[in-house]
C-alpha cells in the first residue's frame, strides 16, 4: 500500500475491479504493486503493446510481463515468439482483465538455466514478440528449426503424456491440465490447438519440472460456457495429446 501512495483512490479501486479474482491468488503483493504500475503506464501510453523485463538472479529467471489488448491466439503467438528467440519458458501465467486487456507473465531462463540479463538478448526477445504479433514473421518453420537443434537425447526422452478435463474445479470454467515432455515451442502448440478448438483461455498456469511440464488452463467455449459434451471433451483431449507426438522428429 505504501508503494501506491501516489495513486488517487478512484484509480486504485478501478484497477482492483479490473482484475479477476484468480489474479490476486496467483501473485504476491510485490507483483500486484508492480503490475498495477505497469497497467497504469499502459493505460497512459498510446501504444498497443507494453513489454517489461525483470531479471531475478536469485531465482535464476527473468520475469517477462506483457500488456496488450486481448486477441484470439495471442498467448500462443507470444509463447512461440519467446521460444523462437531462444529463451526457455519455465513458468507462465495469463490474466484476462475485465476491460479486454491481458496481462501475460512469463518466467524465462537462458540455455544455461540462468536468468536472462543480457540487454541484447532481451532486445532480441522483444523484437521477436513484436514481429510475431504484427505478423512480420512465421513462427512454425522457426520453431521446427529450434526443435531440430534440441539434443537427440532430449527429443527421445520417454515421458508419458496425459490430459485431464474437469468441470468440477470451477463453477464457470472447464479446467484442462496437460502433463508431458517439455520441448521448445510446446506452450505455443498447446495454446494454438486450444484456439483452433474455439476455446477461450481465461487464465493459465505453466510449470516446468526438469523435462516434464504441467500446464493448467481455465477455458470456456465460444458461448462463454463450460465444455459439457463428452464427445467434444474427448476431441480436446485427443488434440492436445497429439501435440506431444506431432513434433516433426
Amino acid at each position: 500500500q505504501e508503494k501506491l501512495t501516489d495513486w488517487d483512490e478512484p484509480s486504485f479501486v478501478a484497477h482492483v475491479a479490473n482484475m479477476p479474482v484468480t489474479y490476486w491468488t496467483g501473485f504476491d503483493c510485490d507483483s500486484h504493486v508492480r503490475h498495477a504500475q505497469l497497467c497504469r503506464k499502459f493505460a497512459t501510453l498510446d501504444v498497443p503493446l507494453l513489454i517489461d523485463f525483470r531479471p531475478d538472479r536469485g531465482r535464476r529467471m527473468t520475469e517477462l510481463t506483457i500488456l496488450t489488448v486481448d486477441d484470439p491466439g495471442l498467448f500462443s503467438r507470444i509463447s512461440g515468439a519467446v521460444a523462437v528467440a531462444g529463451a526457455n519458458i519455465v513458468g507462465a501465467r495469463i490474466t484476462t482483465c475485465h476491460d479486454g486487456t491481458v496481462l501475460d507473465v512469463f518466467f524465462l531462463q537462458d540455455m544455461k538455466n540462468q536468468a536472462i540479463e543480457d540487454v541484447s538478448e532481451m532486445a532480441r526477445i522483444r523484437k521477436t514478440v513484436e514481429q510475431s504479433l504484427t505478423g512480420a514473421i512465421k513462427l512454425e518453420p522457426l520453431l521446427k528449426d529450434r526443435w531440430r537443434q534440441t539434443p537427440l537425447r532430449v527429443r527421445q526422452m520417454p515421458v508419458p503424456s496425459r490430459v485431464f478435463l474437469s468441470n468440477k474445479i470451477s463453477k464457470t470454467h472447464s479446467v484442462i491440465e496437460v502433463n508431458g515432455r517439455d520441448f521448445p515451442g510446446l506452450l505455443h502448440k498447446l495454446t494454438h490447438s486450444l484456439a483452433d478448438l474455439g476455446l477461450q483461455i481465461q487464465t493459465a498456469t505453466v510449470s516446468t519440472y526438469g523435462e516434464r511440464v504441467v500446464d493448467v488452463f481455465y477455458v470456456k467455449d465460444i458461448f462463454g460456457l463450460q465444455i459439457q459434451n463428452k464427445t467434444r471433451q474427448q476431441t480436446i483431449r485427443d488434440r492436445l495429446l497429439k501435440t506431444f507426438v506431432d513434433t516433426d522428429e
